[in-house]
């Protein structure tokens, strides 16, 4: 949940900003794919648990061995973040000093009504997911 809401973000940012404007549809597409693609592992592994753990050894361990490979993602995530590098567009956006010392407090002040939207998308469409993916079955 955090990290999915943290880094998707930044994920779909940094992918638009490097890739080639004509491919831009197709990688933003990729992003969104395989942030999914990660809920689904995580569903067919806690499914792989329950089918070979007992309720009571699910109980009392089971439960955090998915936490104990969510080090190992984690430290991945951590490597591949490492060798990025910043995009052109920041660069030259850095160079003529156009990076804003507080981005967020920008737009809070100047784009109210744009945040209280997307906002309010995100909560329908947060809602939406959870009643039909995890409250209903």
């Amino acid at each position: 949940g955090i990290s999915v809401g943290g880094e998707l973000t930044g994920a779909i940012t940094y992918v638009l900003e490097v890739c080639p404007a004509d491919r831009k549809v197709f990688y933003n597409t990729a992003v969104h794919i395989f942030s999914g693609g990660g809920v689904l592992l995580g569903t067919l592994f806690g499914g792989f648990l329950r089918a070979v753990l007992t309720q009571k050894q699910l109980d009392t361990f089971g439960f955090r061995i998915p936490f104990l490979f969510g080090v190992f993602v984690a430290a991945f995530g951590v490597w591949m973040r490492r060798g990025l590098n910043p995009s052109e567009e920041f660069q030259k956006a850095k160079k003529r000093g156009k990076v804003l010392q507080n981005p967020t407090k920008e737009i809070l002040k100047n784009h109210k009504m744009t945040v209280l939207v997307i906002m309010l998308h995100l909560m329908f469409q947060s809602a939406f997911y959870y009643v039909v993916w995890i409250w209903v079955p």
